[in-house]
């Protein structure tokens, strides 16, 4: 398949549903900005260690079993908190 074609194919197929019901592109999305979202924390944390206080609660208060949507919410808690601690880092968490 010709890497026009491809394009094309791709931008008219519908997400698939897993048995969830949950459409495979949106858990697909929420996993990448989880993943993103981390790095950026985990990041900060490696050049600013003193903000680890401010997210070790945070992260304790995630259930072992959490949604893909409450690691979400957990994540940008995390980094609102370092935000709050160093407003500096604002535009370090953007896309």
């Amino acid at each position: 398949m010709s890497a026009s074609l491809a394009s094309v194919f791709s931008a008219t197929v519908h997400p698939l549903e897993n048995a969830y019901g949950k459409a495979v592109m949106v858990e697909n999305d929420l996993r990448y900005r989880n993943a993103r979202l981390r790095r950026k924390i985990e990041g900060a944390l490696k050049t600013r260690p003193e903000l680890e206080a401010v997210v070790d609660g945070i992260a304790l208060k995630q259930p072992t079993n959490a949604s893909l949507e409450q690691v979400q919410a957990n994540l940008q808690e995390r980094a609102l908190a370092i935000i709050e601690a160093k407003p500096e880092l604002d535009g370090y968490f953007d896309a």
